[in-house]
């Protein structure tokens, strides 16, 4: 024989979930309510983790300052909660959360696809022709200087190990990837134009 659920049976008399049917109901703990903000940071600043000092303006508008951690690797969109850091306008209650909304910026001449990242090298095409060194310069400002093959042709690209960006909570990080662009020089004098021409008629 199935015998019904007790809690059913409160519930059918008017007790609640959050009810005790033999001392009235159980008390919710009360607290400040929760704060949000959001905090703009340049793409670079994600490469390493960062203590940050924000104020955020409480309920009764007065001004917190508040020291908050930013993890390596955090994305733009993330939203980190920070424990007993929100409102706090009631000093008898416990202080509420403090929710932050990311908004990361892009860096110029930078895309990001997912953790790694994309950027563009213009190259005189007479170098792409007989090859040669250029340098790249990374997000953190590293100069890398790639060799490039002779007869390197528009949009190739080069890949430079784990010069992109880090996965959050983890020492994960992506690649840079390096796109040829060619550019085609209107400085030559007549007689390099001549021996271009003369180089082209040979072939």
């Amino acid at each position: 024989m199935n015998h019904p659920d007790i809690s059913e049976i409160f519930r059918s008399f008017g007790f609640g979930a959050g009810a005790d049917p033999f001392g009235g109901f159980r008390p919710q703990q009360r607290r400040n309510r929760d704060l949000r903000i959001e905090i703009p940071i340049p793409l670079v600043s994600t490469l390493e983790d960062q203590h940050k000092t924000i104020q955020v303006k409480t309920t009764n508008n007065e001004t917190s300052t508040l020291e908050v951690k930013i993890p390596r690797g955090i994305t733009n969109g993330t939203q980190i909660k920070y424990s007993g850091l929100g409102d706090n306008l009631f000093n008898t209650l416990p202080r509420g959360d403090l929710y932050v909304h990311f908004n990361v910026h892009n860096a110029e001449n930078f895309i990001v696809n997912n953790i790694d990242l994309y950027t563009q090298v213009s190259v005189n095409c007479l170098l792409a022709t007989v090859g040669g060194p250029v340098n790249i310069k990374g997000l953190d400002g590293r100069v890398f200087e790639l060799a490039l093959p002779a007869g390197t042709q528009p949009g190739i690209k080069f890949r430079i190990p784990q010069q992109g960006l880090y996965q959050l909570n983890s020492n994960v990080r992506g690649d840079l990837f390096v796109e040829v662009a060619l550019t085609v020089p209107q400085d030559l004098s007549s007689d390099q134009l001549e021996t271009i021409k003369s180089i082209i008629n040979q072939q």
